[in-house]
C-alpha cells in the first residue's frame, strides 16, 4: 500500500469519529499495533481488511482501491 492509501484509511476513520483505540479494539489488536498498520509499517491481514471494510462501510471498489491498488479483477458495483 502506498502512503495515500493509509491517508484514506485515516481520513475515513476520522470521518466516522472513530479513534485508533476504537479500531484496535474492534480488530482485536493493541493500539500500537493498529497505529503501525495505519501508518503502513505493518501490513493488515486479509481478515483485518475484511473487518475494516465492515467497520468503515467500504464498498468493494474502495477495498480494491485502498488495499489492492485497484488491481483486483472486479467489476464496478452498480
Amino acid at each position: 500500500m502506498k502512503s495515500h492509501e493509509f491517508n484514506k484509511i485515516r481520513a475515513m476513520r476520522k470521518g466516522y469519529g472513530f479513534t485508533q483505540k476504537y479500531m484496535a479494539e474492534n480488530l482485536g489488536m493493541s493500539v500500537s499495533t493498529y497505529q503501525n498498520k495505519e501508518k503502513g509499517r505493518v501490513r493488515f491481514s486479509d481478515k483485518e481488511k475484511v473487518s475494516m471494510a465492515r467497520i468503515l462501510q467500504l464498498s468493494a471498489d474502495q477495498v480494491n482501491d485502498i488495499f489492492f491498488d485497484g488491481k483486483l479483477p472486479i467489476g464496478k458495483i452498480n
